[in-house]
């Protein structure tokens, strides 16, 4: 989980207290060790929850944290961020109003969510942060559920080039 940013998740750790600065720094090494993020390392020592860690980032990113995402998205929520956007951002739609958009984003980290999907929606972004695993699920729900333009060529395989 955030395998990119294990620098900022130190910090964010640190910064919130979640753990000794002797457990973290050991955490912090054997992460280096084994290959895993800092994250995993943390919730695999079963001494912070995933939970902890995921307010905590929201908290330090200035983002709602959504501890229970939902199961499925909504079609008019969904249809609001076309599938070849959400799969490149990995952010699926969970809130929708006339001018804004809170999606639920694997990696809150990345600011060009919010600034390429301001521009190419036009509305606002707020960026929720939950599970990322969860976002798994509900981007693949999401890519199977979303019209594609071949639906309207009326065949679902890849067209032969």
């Amino acid at each position: 989980m955030f395998e990119d940013h294990n620098d900022t998740v130190y910090e964010i750790i640190k910064g919130a207290n979640l753990l000794e600065p002797a457990q973290l720094d050991e955490l912090n090494e054997s992460h280096l060790h084994t290959g895993k993020s800092l994250a995993d390392a943390v919730i695999d020592s079963e001494v912070v929850d995933r939970g902890q860690i995921l307010a905590a980032v929201a908290e330090y990113l200035g983002y709602e944290y959504l501890a229970t995402p939902p199961n499925k998205v909504e079609e008019n929520i969904a249809s609001c961020v076309r599938a070849s956007a959400a799969r490149m951002y990995a952010v699926v739609p969970y809130k929708v109003s006339d001018t804004s958009v809170s999606l639920l984003a694997q990696d809150p980290f990345n600011p060009a969510i919010i600034d390429d999907l301001t521009f190419t929606l036009n509305k606002d972004i707020t960026i929720v942060v939950c599970n990322p695993e969860h976002i798994d699920s509900l981007l693949i729900c999401l890519l199977y559920t979303s019209p594609s333009p071949r639906d309207r060529q009326k065949s679902r395989m890849p067209s032969s080039a």
